[in-house]
């Protein structure tokens, strides 16, 4: 619900009654250095609007000093024009300022002097001023008045600097009069005219405005373009008003985009912009903007802080639409943390502001329409004193002005209508926001389940292992060794022949065999190493046991694993995790190579493991029910990792784990 930001400071000033515009930037210093060779003539007077033209838009104090200096020399010379480009200049700068009714009173003084002593190009220009300063006011009758003036001169003149400011200031009242897409046409009109003229300085203004266009038509990418391209222009020419409105533009677009992810960075400069400018109602829309990007991320703390915070700014100038769109996502908060009593609170609040400027808004209309009929009918009761017939002709305008008024309450009617209509699909929204949001929670904790079952599968089969090992080196492994000694008793007590030497020495060696088979398998169920020296000695271990048998060489690499720090559950499963990898090589892939490294970055850890083998389709063995991979993709899951596994036929095999430690 929150009303993009529009920004209409900057074209309030058509013209600077010089060859230099306001929007040309110049070397202020230089400037001022010029003053001490310039006499006090009317040379002077074109300088001071010059250096102040350059401080307008940064140091606004600054060129409202030179601004007064331009006055009172004008006024000492007698010099109309000089006259005409103080007022033309400093109620652009009283515009910035936000103070629209002195801005007006010059305006309108500078009117009755261009009447009098300017050119045809003046006139327009203080009659474009004129009808800026009614803009600001929400005055959008006499605006339009005065912009169809100079329009008219405009196009006598034909300057299409001039007619792009107008087209711009144009698309500004119609955007507030909810007509888009006549307002895209007029900005659409005003950037290309800014282009033509190479009008740097406005072209900026005008993409800003005409994004809003498109903003409220949904056209979103198109108007993120436009101000992306605005700021760059902003940046440039330093222009940080229009750099402040850009800013809390990008962050509206792209939260409407859905791509909050972008909201952060815009919305915070744009705040920083508003705290220098003192602009509360840029603040509040920027503050605004934060709490909905901290909403997103689930940050409920920081979304709740930013949405007072905009709350706070906008009741402190009863700025009543940012007021109520503060309310919204203070209300969209207290649902997401099920506080329903504050919901309603909210959106009663909320509630009561749009009707409120509905009502507001109505009231202006039907006073205006009570006005405009109480003067059209003191004229008819003149002349119904005058002249008989003007009787008839008053019963008939009265019956119009009725019937106007009778328009203006079914509007009224059928606004209330819609705004009842829009309250209920905004309420069904949200009740499917929250239904998403309580599904998304099921699934979160279905995977949490699963995970939990996997950790006690890893932890009862580490556990089971354990014990087999133990039981397999201290018992079947103690008795085999106390056979083996036995025999060896025997071997020395009884007398044999050369035939049964060598059967018994046969016997001795395959019971060797037997008892080093044994400790291996007991090893590799749960290595001893692991538990004394920990993972990185006990995976050198496993590979250099690998290497020993001369079926293929395995090379090993760690990269600061010695700083890993994981319980002992997550060092089995790690340690299990390669040992099965490195067994499906040895088993399936006919490799003469590989090579393995484990590498600790933060809080992530990395194994690879390459080899030169036969390879394999990777999708078949995805799909395949074999142990060894599930094994694999279930141990890589709880420990929150991923996998990737690249292979080619006759090319070999990589496999790339990314582990959450």
């Amino acid at each position: 619900m929150n009303k993009t930001r529009l920004f209409t400071l900057l074209l309030i000033s058509f013209i600077s009654f010089t060859e230099t515009s306001a929007q040309e930037i110049l070397d202020r210093n230089r400037l001022i250095q010029e003053l001490s060779s310039i006499p006090e003539d009317t040379n002077r007077v074109l300088l001071y609007i010059s250096i102040g033209q350059q401080y307008e838009n940064n140091l606004p104090d600054s060129a409202i000093y030179f601004y007064v200096l331009a006055r009172d020399l004008s006024e000492k010379l007698g010099y109309i024009t000089g006259t005409m480009k103080y007022l033309s200049n400093i109620t652009y700068v009283f515009n910035t300022q936000n103070k629209f009714d002195t801005a007006l009173q010059l305006n309108l003084k500078s009117v009755e002097l261009a009447k009098n002593n300017g050119t045809l190009e003046q006139l327009a220009a203080c009659l474009g001023n004129v009808a800026n300063s009614y803009l600001h006011l929400e005055r959008y009758e006499n605006a339009i008045d005065y912009f169809l003036q100079a329009s008219d001169l405009i196009g006598k003149s034909g300057n299409q600097q001039y007619q792009s400011i107008l087209f711009n200031n144009l698309a500004i009242i119609y955007i507030k009069l909810k007509q888009p897409e006549k307002a895209r046409e007029y900005a659409e009109n005003a950037v290309s005219l800014a282009r033509e003229t190479n009008d740097l300085y406005n072209l900026g203004v005008n993409l800003d405005n005409l994004a809003l266009t498109y903003i409220n038509e949904g056209k979103l990418l198109q108007a993120i373009n436009s101000l992306e391209e605005a700021l760059k222009i902003a940046e440039e020419t330093n222009n940080i008003y229009v750099k402040e409105s850009i800013l809390i533009n990008l962050a509206d677009a792209y939260r409407k985009s859905g791509e909050f992810n972008k909201i952060k960075t815009y919305a915070e400069a744009g705040a920083q912009l508003a705290i220098e400018l003192e602009d509360i109602s840029g603040e509040s829309t920027a503050y605004l903007s934060l709490g909905y990007y901290y909403l997103f991320e689930s940050k409920l703390t920081d979304a709740l802080k930013f949405a007072q915070l905009s709350e706070e700014k906008a009741a402190s100038l009863s700025l009543l639409e940012p007021l109520a769109n503060a309310y919204s996502l203070l209300g969209l908060i207290a649902l997401v943390k099920k506080e329903y009593a504050d919901f309603q609170r909210y959106q009663f609040k909320e509630d009561s502001i749009v009707n409120l400027t509905v009502n507001e808004r109505i009231l202006n209309n039907i006073q205006d329409l009570e006005t405009k009929y109480e003067t059209q009918q003191k004229v008819q009761q003149i002349n119904q004193l005058e002249q008989d017939k003007a009787i008839q002709e008053l019963r008939i305008r009265q019956n119009q002005y009725f019937l106007l008024i009778l328009c203006g309450i079914i509007i009224t009617i059928l606004v209330i209508g819609f705004l009842l209509i829009r309250s209920y699909r905004q309420k069904q929204l949200i009740l499917s926001q929250e239904k998403e949001l309580h599904e998304r929670r099921i699934g979160e904790f279905e995977i949490e389940k699963k995970l939990t079952a996997t950790e006690a599968v890893l932890k009862g089969q580490d556990t089971e292992r354990t014990r087999l090992a133990r039981d397999l080196h201290d018992g079947l492994g103690g008795m085999l060794s106390g056979i083996k000694l036995s025999f060896m008793h025997i071997k020395e007590a009884l007398a044999k022949s050369s035939d049964e030497q060598q059967l018994f020495d046969r016997s001795l060696d395959m019971l060797d065999g037997s008892i080093i088979e044994l400790r291996k398998v007991a090893h590799n169920m749960m290595p001893e190493t692991l538990l004394k020296f920990g993972l990185d000695a006990s995976l050198k271990d496993y590979c250099d046991s690998i290497t020993d048998t001369g079926a293929l060489e395995v090379s090993y690499q760690s990269i600061s694993l010695d700083k890993l720090e994981a319980d002992q559950t997550a060092l089995i499963t790690i340690y299990r995790i390669v040992q099965e990898l490195l067994n499906n090589i040895v088993r399936h892939a006919a490799a003469t190579n590989i090579y393995v490294q484990l590498a600790l970055h933060d809080d992530h850890l990395t194994i690879t493991v390459e080899d030169d083998g036969k390879g394999f389709d990777v999708q078949v063995v995805k799909d395949s029910p074999g142990i060894g991979w599930n094994n694999i993709r279930n141990r890589v899951d709880f420990l929150k990792g991923t996998m990737d596994v690249q292979s080619e036929l006759d090319k070999g095999t990589t496999t790339n784990i990314d582990l959450i430690i």
